[in-house]
């Protein structure tokens, strides 16, 4: 049996989980950019393009559940690093790829492979962080998530050269950066090592049945499901389609100044993330996500009142710190809710619930600005996070901390 791990070695982990994470998701930041200019050298229209662009996405929400379930079986670890060479193999293929179904397989495989790696990172991290920090160390782990998305596309966008492959170069770069992460994670992770939760009256694991029943149908579950939803409804659809659109179209910014919009809004939630999970450990999920929720309410109706590039800089940076609060209360939740001795399949369920956000996110904003005008997704948008502020204040029990003891791996 491994011995638990002493403070020290947990902020190792963190941290080296941390930044593989962040090497993967530089990778996913750095061909979004190009994915559609180069899925249409292969598509004759623009309906088959989206559909490439999809295929990553809809992977990842057919996987999330079966990944969790697999890195309970052979550990966090070996599927850490598995996911990481599927993902880098995907990405390899895609800039082979010849023609569009080729291409199709190979995003469908990078999607695979990315729902195995954060599947398993997450549960990892949930697993040796101690419960009275478990909120500070979960949010590193989601900064880094985080800033890689926000930093990969513009190096994505310096990558296109003739010299480097043109349109393809960026794949062999997400695909050398992800290798690289698995060596790492390979050197840098330990095996098997698990915190001790105490034990409350049951010796073995719950079924998978009841365990997903605890996911999603409880009240507190249902709370934090949809905050999830909500919360990358929020980046998705706010921040990667309506405040591009809003910014260019409707404030006649130029496409630098939007992309200091976006980037001061990732930097503010990738800065302030600790300081959330710290505010998480000591006042708790409930008070979190009603807070988190509100002040991520009110800065999206601001959005809808800006009047100049000033203004929306201060309300995106304003919205990247209130997102960090809500990120990071329904993922600690989530955690407080989960079976210690199945982590990895009760979040696997959880994760579910962010990639039907990150999925729907931008069909929503669309459909908004289409039918009701340019500031219509953050009204929209700032409705549903209200309404989960109200939902987690009057629904939500106050969450104590999980009492099974986690089997070690």
């Amino acid at each position: 049996m491994e011995q638990p791990l002493s403070p020290s070695d947990v902020r190792a982990q963190v941290v080296a989980t941390s930044a593989v994470v962040f090497l993967v998701m530089l990778g996913v930041g750095i061909v979004a950019p190009i994915l559609p200019l180069y899925a249409r050298t292969f598509a004759e229209s623009y309906t088959l393009a989206g559909f490439v662009i999809s295929a990553f996405g809809l992977a990842r929400l057919l996987f999330d559940v079966p990944s969790g379930f697999l890195s309970d079986k052979l550990g966090r670890r070996p599927t850490i690093i598995t996911g990481i060479l599927v993902f880098s193999l995907g990405g390899l293929l895609s800039g082979l790829a010849g023609d569009f179904y080729t291409l199709l397989g190979a995003r469908f495989l990078q999607g695979i492979g990315a729902s195995i790696y954060t599947t398993s990172a997450l549960a990892y991290v949930a697993d040796i962080a101690p419960a009275s920090s478990r909120g500070r160390y979960l949010a590193y782990y989601q900064g880094s998530f985080s800033l890689g998305v926000a930093v990969g596309p513009a190096l994505g966008g310096f990558l296109v050269r003739p010299e480097l492959g043109g349109l393809r170069g960026p794949f062999f770069v997400l695909s050398g950066i992800a290798l690289a992460g698995a060596i790492y994670a390979y050197f840098s992770l330990r095996p098997g090592s698990k915190r001790r939760e105490p034990i409350a009256g049951r010796a073995g694991p719950s079924s998978l049945s009841s365990i997903a029943l605890r996911m999603v149908g409880s009240r507190d579950a249902l709370v934090i499901n949809l905050g999830a939803i909500v919360v990358f409804i929020s980046t998705s659809g706010i921040r990667g389609t309506a405040i591009p659109f809003f910014g260019i179209e409707h404030l006649a910014l130029n496409e630098a100044q939007v992309g200091i919009v976006l980037g001061v809004a990732a930097m503010m939630n990738f800065l302030f993330m600790g300081r959330a999970g710290s505010l998480v450990d000591r006042l708790g999920g409930k008070r979190t996500i009603t807070y988190g929720f509100l002040s991520t309410g009110i800065t999206l109706i601001l959005f809808a009142y800006t009047w100049s590039f000033e203004s929306i800089v201060l309300v995106a940076a304003l919205f990247g710190l209130a997102t960090s609060i809500a990120m990071s209360s329904v993922a600690v939740s989530a955690v407080e809710v989960s079976d210690p001795q199945r982590r990895g399949f009760s979040l696997g369920i959880y994760r579910l619930f962010n990639d039907i956000g990150i999925i729907s996110g931008p069909i929503i904003s669309g459909l908004l600005l289409e039918g009701y005008g340019f500031t219509s997704p953050f009204i929209g948008v700032a409705l549903l996070s209200l309404m989960v502020s109200i939902l987690a204040a009057t629904a939500m029990s106050k969450q104590q901390t999980p009492t099974l003891e986690a089997a070690p791996e």
